[in-house]
């Protein structure tokens, strides 16, 4: 029979040179390798009967025995790891039968495999290496093996090869990955198959064996087979049929009038056969000579055999049976995948062994996969062919089936068969195959034209045929997965405002379509060899960019969406445009794109580039209706939109528009230049992916927080992404924010800061009118603080899951607090004198119950840190893991350290006091349990251990201290050079980094919760800005607090406007340095502020004098102050100065910290009925401690502070220092700055 490429309709019958020019020729071939995947578990893939493919040899192994073929021994098994004894599996997916062993003689099956462990040696491996000895005869090799929580490399090589010509890198993860191996090996030739393991996720990763077989080969015999091909779009039943035919429409089937009904279709599970979608199978039947429909056209029913409600290993799939007949006969039909991994068989004359199978039907991830097969039937027998759904990847897994035709076999000679095959061969891109079966095929093109050329004998000829046969077939089966099954983690979205369904997109630019029943769209081009470039346009746009390298020609993918208005009707409508460079010596073939493609240019309908040049190729696809239900528009109608270019401008100016403002639109605060970059391209990214994250439904805008995880409100989660884009001066739909403000959906620190945002809103706006509207809703949120005290509303806050776990937590005391200082402010300022006291009562009262606690659990444990519960140890309770980033979760939930200070609480105690030496605490204890080996990472959850897209923000209340006011902007930095799983996009918990992943940068390969995440972001955004510009409620505009020292150096810029503040006014500042000299100008409506404090670290203790009408400046504490009214400022810094002078007595109290939002987001899995905050299943039980009834046997001093029980602050910085100098803590800066 001929295997032939399918060639997708609209593509041009020509052969331009595919391997010939992108692989290195070898004109002598030892071997050929194919391998096909096998799913499932204890035989679901079916059996292998090893009497009948190792005529030779055979042996199978498990830790307790091995069986070989009696008498024979020429398959030789060693293990790599001479230290651990062989295990057993017993699990394997394939079945194994034989009737001639020793020393057991022959078995019905068993399922057993031997597995060889990892080495506990360090710096050597484990493994198996298999070796078969020379032959004069063609041979052919049979193996089953896997992999588990390892990776390995798997190396083949001929007896007569100094380096092995066949390795390829292997991997798994939690579940194995087991494989059928096919080795052809030429006369002359041994073999030696190893498999060597590098590195184990865990003690007991490994590498498995189960079975080796060794069998002659006999190229005259006549062979069942099962081979498989691209679907085709049509299929004419009466040409194809020539012998019979028969097509099903669920229970009912259509046949060929004159074809004796020779084919039976059953449905394993017993069950009636459903019918699908008259236009939901992959391929289109025609027939002329049928029963009883005589004719049809273009039919796409057909039938649907469901794994629903049938469990594992049971029988379920379809059964085709053929009756007997006197000539061969070829079988074709096809078949398509959802969520199943289906295994076919061929069983002839009833026999229990399958004489032939295939597991190339595989489906995940909602996606269906359609494959043609072809199956020959040897003349006088009947035959059975099963397609069993060996694993089921949804409830629903199921298998269409539609057309079945039988036909006379290939009466082509071997020759001919062999020229048909290499012509086939040589037109196949190897865009479709992976490198490596790309080169064996290369190399079988070669020794097959070699041999043509010398006038081969027939047994040659057939010898060829084989080889070629096995390499054509390997490459065609190893087309490879798209990153959207292969590294799933590296993911984003794109989209437009308010949309309902961004496209989720993918690392290689492929993307999924969820509002077109998860329409996977994929540009032809699977298993990328090397690494990927992947970026954000123009820096920041939401337009991702992806560029890589395959088969000699280089691809960008970038992909964008523009919002269109088609009958009346808004559409989101993604466009992507594809480049390719072709630097081979000859014609290449193009990638073919997914069909729902709409083509907007000449470039799109190009089949081939030639040799040296590049194409661009251009494409768009409706994909979102913006929560609509209507139709979808027609091709025409999408194509009717506009150039690629035309919708990228109009793309461009709408988000600079958003982010800069025009004639009716202020925009939002702008950092026009940084030492680092890469952070005002983060901010500006991710702005724009919150509005696109932001789903408008019922005519409400709601803030979710992710796209393919927690695409909801939560209710902190919003509280905190709208007082970000309050504090950067998004007001264009505050009001709408406000209004949809969730309180308590899920988290119970929710409704005691209530406040924060309407807060922010007044003391920016000055819209006061509003905030009476809303003052009797923040009212009954915020007085909630008292009943959910205990002691009868005198003691701390009650237990909660504020951080997915169930305690007595610091961080809802302290967002108590926060929400009491808001809504005290508030109330102020709207003329409510009753509810100004009932929140000063409260905070006094819970503020002195807190810090009693704290010190009573502080003294009992001898503490020197806050603790992130009240009432025990971070080392002990539920989230007493060194990686997990809860033990600063006040210090950006809680809110209190940081924007309770701008909102002018009163505070003291040591909560206040302790704020430096625990950073230096948890930097310190993560360092020496050897969690991070950076000082600025904090750790992350469950669901993700290296980090969080919280990381930046845990920072905040660094900047009510002293010793780490940089934590913010040095987490934000680490985040970008670190843990980015998208471009400027984190998962909530951040997976560790993984070499093999395919991103370009360093990186994070995955995680958990959602990516993007814009709760996390949201507060990178904040504690940046904070960091530079910060609006406290007595009218002052602090400068700079949280800027590093570095930054202020010869050359450096740091120049922001816009910035809101009191009233409706923005203002801005320059500040440049020279030498010893800080330049500040300051801009913008300065009226709008009472003065400005510069509060940069790099002046403490270095100032030697400061220009400026009516500046003061504090020497020790490095504050310089001046009215609203300077415009300039210019600081020389120094300590040699003569005399410096400190002519005034600045103010004593500073900034703080802000604590940036609350804990984790919902459930890890992306569901949305739990906590979250890093725990992938829903609170734990916390300490049993309870707390006290308010009173504190700790000593205080006059403040209400307590005495350190161990270092101080100054001491714990400086281990740290002590830390970074060693080089134990790293401090990474962002690869853009400048040194």
């Amino acid at each position: 029979m001929s295997l032939t490429l399918a060639i997708p309709v609209g593509l041009a019958a020509v052969a331009p040179a595919t391997f010939a020019d992108t692989v290195k020729a070898s004109q002598d071939v030892p071997f050929v390798v194919d391998a096909q995947s096998l799913n499932g578990q204890n035989g679901a893939a079916g059996s292998l009967d090893l009497t009948a493919v190792g005529d030779l040899d055979w042996v199978h192994i498990t830790g307790d025995q091995t069986n070989r073929k009696a008498g024979a021994d020429l398959i030789e098994v060693s293990s790599l790891n001479t230290d651990r004894a062989v295990g057993t599996t017993g699990d394997s997916p394939m079945k194994y039968v034989w009737s001639d062993g020793d020393p057991t003689t022959s078995t019905d099956g068993v399922t057993s495999a031997g597995v060889f462990f990892q080495n506990p040696k360090e710096g050597k491996s484990g493994g198996y290496e298999v070796t078969i000895p020379k032959s004069d005869s063609w041979r052919e090799m049979r193996l089953i093996g896997g992999l588990w929580q390892t990776t390995a490399e798997l190396r083949v090589e001929a007896t007569s090869d100094s380096e092995p010509s066949y390795v390829e890198a292997l991997s798994a993860g939690g579940s194995p990955v087991v494989k059928d191996y096919t080795v052809l090996i030429a006369p002359g030739e041994g073999l030696s198959f190893t498999v060597e393991t590098l590195d184990g996720v865990t003690v007991d990763g490994n590498a498995s064996l189960a079975a080796v077989a060794l069998s002659e080969v006999d190229f005259e015999a006549t062979e069942a087979s099962i081979t498989n091909s691209a679907a085709p779009d049509h299929i004419d039943l009466t040409d194809l049929g020539t012998v019979d035919w028969l097509h099903l429409d669920g229970a009912n089937s259509d046949h060929k009038a004159s074809g004796g009904e020779t084919i039976t279709v059953q449905n394993r599970s017993g069950d009636e056969i459903d019918p699908i979608s008259a236009s939901d199978h992959p391929v289109a039947f025609s027939w002329s000579d049928g029963d009883p429909t005589e004719s049809a056209d273009q039919v796409r029913s057909g039938g649907v055999f469901s794994a629903h409600d049938v469990a594992d290993g049971e029988p379920r799939g379809f059964d085709l049976d053929f009756t007997s007949s006197d000539e061969a006969r070829l079988v074709t039909f096809v078949a398509s995948s959802w969520n199943a991994n289906v295994e076919l068989s061929l069983f002839l004359d009833d026999e229990s062994a399958a004489s032939a199978s295939d597991t190339s039907l595989q489906s995940s991830n909602d996606a269906s996969y359609a494959r043609q097969f072809e199956i020959e039937i040897p003349a006088g027998v009947s035959a059975k062919v099963t397609a069993q759904i060996a694993s089921a990847n949804h409830d629903w897994a199921n298998i269409a089936l539609a057309g079945i035709a039988v036909s006379e076999p290939d009466t082509r000679d071997e020759l001919q068969k062999l020229q048909d095959l290499l012509d086939d061969a040589k037109e196949m891109s190897p865009l479709t195959s992976s490198e490596l079966t790309a080169t064996q095929l290369k190399a079988v093109i070669d020794s097959t034209e070699s041999l043509l050329n010398g006038g081969p004998s027939s047994d040659e000829i057939s010898a060829q045929l084989r080889m070629l046969t096995l390499a054509y077939n390997a490459a065609a089966n190893a087309g490879g997965s798209y990153t959207s099954a292969t590294n799933p983690g590296l993911t984003s979205s794109f989209g437009w405002e308010g949309d309902r369904h961004a496209p989720i997109a993918y690392i290689d630019g492929s993307y999924l379509l969820r509002d077109r029943d998860d329409l996977m769209i994929t540009f032809g081009i699977p298993s990328i060899p090397g690494k990927i470039d992947w970026y954000n346009a123009e820096d920041y746009l939401p337009a991702f960019v992806s560029e890589y390298e395959k088969a000699g020609m280089e691809f960008t993918l970038q992909s964008f969406a523009n919002e269109a208005t088609i009958s009346d009707n808004r559409y989101e409508i993604a466009y992507s445009r594809m480049t390719v460079k072709n630097t081979n010596n000859s014609e290449m073939r193009l990638p073919v794109v997914s069909s729902e493609l709409v083509p907007l240019n000449e470039g799109a309908s190009r089949t081939t580039i030639g040799a040296g040049d590049s194409v661009t190729m251009d494409f768009a696809i409706a994909a979102d209706r913006f929560n609509g239900t209507y139709e979808w528009p027609s091709t025409e109608q999408v194509s009717a939109q506009g150039s690629y270019d035309e919708n990228y401008a109009e793309m461009k100016t709408y988000w600079n528009e958003r982010i800069d403002g025009n004639d009716g639109l202020k925009g939002i605060a702008s950092i026009n230049e940084l030492p680092n970059e890469d952070l005002i391209n983060a901010y500006k990214a991710g702005y724009i992916y919150t509005l696109i994250i932001r789903d408008d439904i019922e005519k409400e805008k709601r803030l979710h927080v992710g796209e393919n995880g927690y695409d909801e409100m939560f209710d902190h989660d919003t509280i905190g992404i709208v007082a970000s884009l309050l504090t950067i001066g998004d007001y264009t739909d505050a009001k709408d924010y406000l209004l949809t403000l969730p309180a308590q959906l899920q988290y119970d620190d929710a409704k005691w800061k209530y406040s924060w945002p309407y807060a922010l809103y007044l003391q920016r706006t000055g819209d006061q009118d509003f905030i009476k509207q809303q003052f009797e809703t923040i009212k009954t949120n915020t007085h909630n603080v008292e009943t959910d005290r205990i002691d009868d509303g005198t003691g701390v806050i009650k237990k909660t899951d504020a951080i997915d776990s169930h305690g007595y937590w610091t961080i809802d005391n302290w967002s108590a607090l926060a929400g009491l200082t808001t809504y005290g402010w508030i109330a102020e300022q709207v003329g409510e004198a009753e509810e100004v006291q009932w929140a000063k009562d409260q905070y006094e009262s819970l503020l002195e119950a807190t810090n009693a606690q704290l010190g009573e659990t502080i003294e009992k444990y001898g503490l020197d840190y806050i603790p992130m519960s009240m009432v025990e140890p971070n080392e002990d309770g539920p989230r007493s893991d060194p990686r997990d980033g809860n033990w600063a979760s006040m210090f950006l939930f809680g809110r209190w350290g940081w924007d309770g200070y701008l909102f002018g609480a009163e505070q003291s105690g040591l909560m206040l006091d302790w704020i430096d030496q625990t950073y230096t605490y948890g930097f310190e204890r993560r360092a020496n349990e050897g969690a991070s080996d950076t000082l600025y990472n904090f750790g992350g959850y469950p669901h993700g251990f290296f980090s969080s897209a919280y990381n930046a923000g845990y920072g905040s209340a660094g900047l009510r201290g002293e010793d780490h006011r940089e934590a913010g902007i040095r987490g934000y930095e680490f985040m970008i050079n670190e843990s980015q799983s998208g471009p400027f996009g984190w998962w909530e918990g951040v997976d560790y980094p993984n070499p093999s992943s395919p991103w370009s940068i360093d990186h994070a390969a995955g995680g958990g919760g959602s990516n993007q995440h814009m709760w996390g972001q949201s507060t990178a955004t904040k504690v940046l800005f904070d960091s530079l510009i910060a609006l406290k409620t007595d009218g002052t505009a602090i400068i700079g607090r949280g800027v590093p020292v570095e930054w202020i150096a010869d050359g450096e810029v740091i120049d922001i406007d816009n910035y809101p503040v009191n009233d409706g006014g923005r203002v801005g500042y320059k500040m440049a340095t020279s030498g010893n000299k800080v330049r500040v100008d300051f801009s913008g409506d300065t009226d709008k502020v009472d003065q400005f404090s510069i509060e940069l670290m790099a002046l403490r203790d270095n100032i030697c004098s400061v220009e400026g009408e009516g500046a003061e400046y504090d020497l020790e504490a490095g504050v310089v102050t001046v009215p609203s009214s300077t415009q300039k400022v210019v600081i020389t810094t120094g300590t040699d100065c003569e005399d410096p002078t400190d002519p005034t007595d600045p103010p004593t109290d500073e900034p703080t910290d802000e604590p940036t939002d609350e804990p984790t987001d919902g459930p890890t899995d992306g569901s949305t009925d739990g906590p979250t905050d890093g725990s992938t299943d829903g609170p734990t039980n916390g300490s049993s401690d309870e707390p006290s009834d308010g009173s504190s046997t700790a000593t205080a001093d006059d403040n209400g502070s307590l005495p350190n029980t161990g270092f101080g602050g100054a001491a714990l910085a400086l281990v740290a220092l002590t830390l970074l100098a060693a080089g134990a803590l790293v401090v990474r800066r962002s690869r853009s700055m400048r040194s």
